[in-house]
């Protein structure tokens, strides 16, 4: 029989406008990323309870704006000195975030390093090489 997990402290609201359906911890056990159907992606730092970042969805040229952008994924990168966050997406989009790249500028750490959008569906999963990187589309592996 193991204990129960207890609570130590709470957060208060997430500063998402719909709820939360992602979640992924940063294997630092520093920070983790919540994912909502509103697109937003918030990284938090557990020692301190505040959001670190906040990442929108990025529009693509010929959406004038509107599109289905809820989080369906969230991976970080397999390493706990780097802060890389890949996010997956309703709108069949995939954004790759290097947190540290732009760390005294909140407004440039914001931006996604590359955004695909080579998918006709929702993204269900993304999953890091274990090189740490994501195979640079070399290969495909279909059926």
């Amino acid at each position: 029989l193991t204990t129960p997990a207890k609570v130590t402290s709470t957060f208060g609201k997430s500063g998402h406008k719909l709820p939360v359906t992602k979640m992924a911890f940063h294997e630092s056990g520093i920070f983790f990323a919540t994912g909502s159907v509103d697109g937003l992606v918030k990284v938090w730092d557990v020692r301190h309870g505040y959001a670190t970042h906040a990442l929108y969805p990025t529009v693509s040229s010929g959406s004038g704006g509107r599109g289905r952008y809820a989080v369906t994924c969230l991976s970080w990168r397999s390493n706990a000195t780097c802060l890389i966050l890949a996010i997956g997406r309703e709108d069949g989009s995939v954004s790759i975030h290097d947190l540290l790249l732009h760390a005294g500028d909140t407004k440039k750490a914001s931006l996604p390093l590359a955004v695909m959008r080579d998918h006709v569906s929702a993204v269900t999963c993304v999953a890091w090489s274990e090189g740490g990187g994501t195979g640079g589309g070399r290969r495909r592996k279909h059926g």
